[in-house]
């Protein structure tokens, strides 16, 4: 059951939760009293492409771990897992149906994450595929990159969850 909103995770470590969960595509079933939430935990709960990804009927296969995983008491920072979508979860996909790939990037410090270099290969994609870039949680396109994307993430315990797609 999704914990977000009930005073045990922080607003950014349910957005972390949510983003693994949509990956994982487990069960989305909030223990949330929704009439009780902030307005921060609603934008969670709510957020569409995020969401998306778990409701994707064209790929079942589940994201895992890709790098940096959990191989002692912490992590090394970030925390890196990768899976499958296809193109049609997202909104402003121009009709084709390429596979793609989302990426949760995970900040596992008690600071910022600045400046991370997520490259291509690490999340088993082509090093010198050209790939479009979408953050999921502002719901927009960032531009095309190829070999890699810097990933930077403000909070404690947050993510950046990217879907990439081949350019065209």
């Amino acid at each position: 059951m999704l914990e977000i909103g009930n005073g045990q995770l922080t607003d950014a470590e349910g957005r972390s939760q949510l983003a693994l969960w949509s990956l994982m595509r487990a069960p989305l079933i909030s223990g949330t009293d929704v009439s009780r939430a902030t307005a921060a935990t609603i934008k969670t709960l709510t957020a569409t492409e995020v969401l998306l990804v778990s409701q994707d009927s064209k790929v079942t296969a589940q994201g895992r771990c890709v790098g940096r995983c959990l191989g002692g008491a912490k992590p090394e920072n970030p925390l890196i897992w990768a899976g499958p979508v296809s193109s049609h979860s997202n909104p402003s996909s121009s009709g084709h149906n390429h596979h793609c790939t989302v990426v949760v990037v995970i900040n596992t410090g008690d600071g910022p994450l600045s400046g991370h270099s997520l490259q291509w290969a690490s999340i088993g994609l082509p090093s010198t595929a050209k790939m479009s870039v979408r953050d999921l949680w502002a719901e927009a396109d960032k531009d095309t990159a190829t070999g890699s994307v810097t990933v930077s993430i403000q909070a404690a315990h947050d993510n950046t969850m990217l879907k990439l797609c081949p350019a065209e």
